[in-house]
């Protein structure tokens, strides 16, 4: 329910702005958000909280629950130039970097990494005073991850890089502080069960919600206080990777790109090491774009046409979708023209446009670009492609695809040699 501030007249809001100007002004209403497994058979590890509207992010542990608090204006200036940022140095990182921020008040700080799927990596908490501080953090793989800082109402996030080879477990610690006493002993006792994020009326958030390795992917424009019920479904492939899902209207389906190597039944799907036998192979094949391996993380695989068509593709319980179950899918989100944008992931970092989408529904799309028939990849972080598992002819099958700068699910035919991303749908 959402609550309207009674009528002042002019000579009381400036009587109130002489006798309050030294105070912030609130703006919008709090709300504590609690999450729970619907089945009540799952305990709820950890929740990724994105604010898509203003582009902030933290994690919070599955006993706590989120605190949006009003956003808050008129704030003193407390930080020098440059302090409200995260310095992260070098990135992108090798095997280690170093992390530097300034706290500008002393209290329990908690830094926390994860990867592009909201899944939480590292956490390390400690009581800081105010100042500077720097941590190490190293053993990280090959692929993008995101950083934040967070001590009471005050949050800082960034995008960290890696080209590592995990050489070593991943690791987060406190190397040093410009105070004597840069972490202070505190009497143990139980965690702040509740995290606090600014926010305003409107704002949209997507929660990837995590238990065990079962993840699901929730958007929301909170109006009030509220207990998110959240359905946890198993989408494991044959290779033993974990996939988040996210329900669409009536189907709930896989929110990355597969990655697998095997069909569900354990056999092993062609890999083809000359790229021109793609114009002419009729068996399942997939392949990395570039031929790299460490794109498979961050954009999934790529596969022909032959290979959707074993039927054994998917996780068990999960089939790649027909071209009429795209079309229930974009018939639900009822404009045709704007339906892209809705799917599509808000990170610039994974396409090649500012602003790429709203990701409203979850679905997350990225630009996985395109292995062409004659062997040739193309359209990386431009454009994205979906096979469906409805042939066209003997030689075509019906895809879907999303262009960077462009609002619409886009429907067209094409030779089943092309190499196309694959997203599942729950049997």
């Amino acid at each position: 329910m959402k609550i309207n501030l009674p009528y002042l007249s002019n000579s009381a809001i400036l009587f109130i702005g002489i006798m309050f100007s030294y105070m912030p002004v609130i703006h919008g209403q709090d709300y504590l958000i609690s999450f729970q497994d619907s089945d009540a058979s799952a305990t709820v590890d950890s929740v990724k909280v994105d604010n898509l509207t203003r582009g902030t992010f933290l994690t919070l542990m599955g006993n706590q629950s989120l605190h949006l608090v009003a956003d808050i204006t008129g704030l003193p200036e407390t930080m020098d130039p440059g302090r409200g940022k995260i310095d992260i140095c070098p990135n992108p990182m090798n095997e280690y970097s170093r992390i530097r921020f300034y706290l500008p008040t002393t209290g329990e700080t908690i830094l926390t990494i994860y990867d592009v799927s909201g899944k939480m990596l590292l956490f390390s908490e400690h009581y800081l005073v105010q100042g500077k501080h720097t941590y190490i953090v190293g053993g990280l793989g090959k692929g993008i991850y995101f950083l934040s800082v967070r001590s009471g109402r005050f949050l800082l996030s960034e995008r960290l890089i890696s080209n590592g080879s995990r050489i070593s477990d991943a690791k987060i610690e406190h190397e040093a502080t410009d105070e004597v006493r840069g972490i202070v002993d505190q009497p143990k006792g139980p965690k702040a069960d509740e995290v606090e994020m600014q926010f305003s009326e409107g704002d949209m958030l997507k929660y990837i919600v995590w238990s065990g390795k079962n993840g699901t992917i929730i958007t929301d424009i909170p109006d009030a206080s509220e207990t998110v019920m959240v359905k946890f479904i198993a989408c494991t492939d044959g290779d033993g990777n974990n996939y988040p899902i996210v329900k669409i209207g009536s189907q709930v389906w896989m929110a990355e790109n597969l990655k697998t190597t095997k069909y569900n039944n354990g056999n092993p799907i062609d890999n083809p090491y000359y790229l021109s036998s793609w114009q002419y192979n009729t068996s399942g094949g997939y392949t990395w774009y570039d031929n790299d391996p460490s794109n498979k993380d961050i954009y999934g695989a790529l596969y022909n046409w032959y290979a959707v068509n074993t039927g054994i593709l998917c996780p068990a319980g999960w089939h790649v979708p027909g071209d009429g179950e795209w079309t229930l899918m974009s018939d639900f989100l009822a404009d045709p023209n704007t339906t892209g944008t809705k799917l599509k992931d808000v990170g610039t970092y994974l396409w090649d446009a500012p602003n790429a989408g709203t990701n409203e529904t979850g679905f997350t799309a990225i630009g996985a670009g395109e292995l062409h028939y004659q062997g040739t990849y193309y359209y990386k972080k431009i454009r994205t492609f979906f096979w469906t598992s409805t042939p066209e002819a003997d030689t075509k099958a019906w895809y879907r695809d999303i262009y960077h700068n462009y609002p619409w699910l886009n429907r067209n035919n094409t030779y089943k040699n092309y190499g196309f991303s694959v997203r599942c749908v729950k049997d």
